[in-house]
C-alpha cells in the first residue's frame, strides 16, 4: 500500500503515527490539529472542505426530502475544497 486517505483528521493523524513515513498518509478535514500534524511532517496532506456549502446543500436536500415538494435538486453535488500540505498549511487557521 502507498497511500492511505482516511475520514477525519484524527484518523489520519493515527495512520501517520503508526507509518513513520512508510506510506502517504492524507485525510479529510481542516482542523487544528491536523494542520499541526501537517507542520509537523506527520501528515502528509488533508482536504479542507467548505463546509458552509456542504451544509447548505445537506439542508436543501433535507428539506426536500421532509416536505415532499419534490424540487428540482441534483442527483449530485460538487462542493469545492482546498488541499493543505506543507506548502500552505501556513495559509490556514483551522477548524477548533
Amino acid at each position: 500500500m502507498d497511500a492511505l486517505f482516511v475520514y477525519t483528521e484524527f484518523e489520519g493523524i493515527a495512520v501517520a503515527n503508526v507509518a513513520k513515513g512508510k506510506i502517504v498518509a492524507a485525510t479529510n478535514g481542516g482542523e487544528i490539529a491536523g494542520i499541526t500534524s501537517i507542520k509537523a511532517h506527520h501528515l502528509d496532506f488533508s482536504y479542507n472542505v467548505h463546509w458552509a456549502e456542504l451544509g447548505k446543500q445537506l439542508i436543501y436536500g433535507a428539506y426536500d426530502h421532509l416536505t415532499k415538494q419534490g424540487g428540482d435538486l441534483p442527483s449530485l453535488v460538487n462542493v469545492k475544497g482546498e488541499v493543505m500540505s506543507i506548502k500552505n498549511a501556513d495559509d490556514f487557521t483551522g477548524i477548533p
